[in-house]
């Protein structure tokens, strides 16, 4: 389960924040020590960090340009997929806004609903990702085997989370 979303600028800035789940912390304090983490990470080898694991939990990171997109999620739960999926969305929509942005979150606010979905169990959320995955496919990103094993990856995932329910 994804208990939390950030989005933010490679600074620390939260761009915006979504609590799903059970981390209840300053959006601001998570985003700057990860923002922290992750320069650091890249400065001691140039290598950027993927993933935090803090016991049954995980921070999982992807970037886009000078844009992060963090998921607090539980240790087990693939999430790399769907905040690529989130982020690649989110960056359509508002990359050339952020060029210019100057700090104000609420531009955002109509995002949420579109994040809510993307991650979230709607059924809007499987059209999502198929078009995605067939978009990266037809532009040559990914081969045919890594979009089956992703769209295979994403349903054993929607079986375990109605498992557990």
């Amino acid at each position: 389960m994804i208990h939390n979303i950030y989005i933010m600028k490679r600074s620390g800035e939260c761009i915006i924040s979504r609590k799903y789940g059970s981390l209840k912390v300053d959006e601001d304090l998570v985003t700057g020590f990860l923002s922290a983490i992750l320069n650091f990470s890249e400065q001691l080898d140039g290598e950027r960090v993927e993933s935090i694991v803090m016991g049954n939990k995980k921070f999982v990171y992807t970037g886009m340009g000078d844009v992060i997109f963090i998921a607090y999620a539980d240790k087990n739960d693939p999430v790399k997929e769907s905040l690529e999926v989130l982020g690649r969305t989110f960056m359509e929509k508002y990359g050339e806004t952020l060029k210019k942005w100057k700090g104000e979150r609420d531009i955002f606010n109509d995002f949420i609903k579109q994040m809510d979905e993307i991650l979230g169990g709607e059924a809007g959320v499987n059209d999502k990702l198929a078009e995605d995955i067939l978009e990266r496919l037809k532009k040559g990103s990914i081969s045919a085997i890594e979009a089956s094993q992703k769209i295979v990856d994403f349903f054993l995932k929607k079986v375990k989370e109605k498992r557990e329910e």
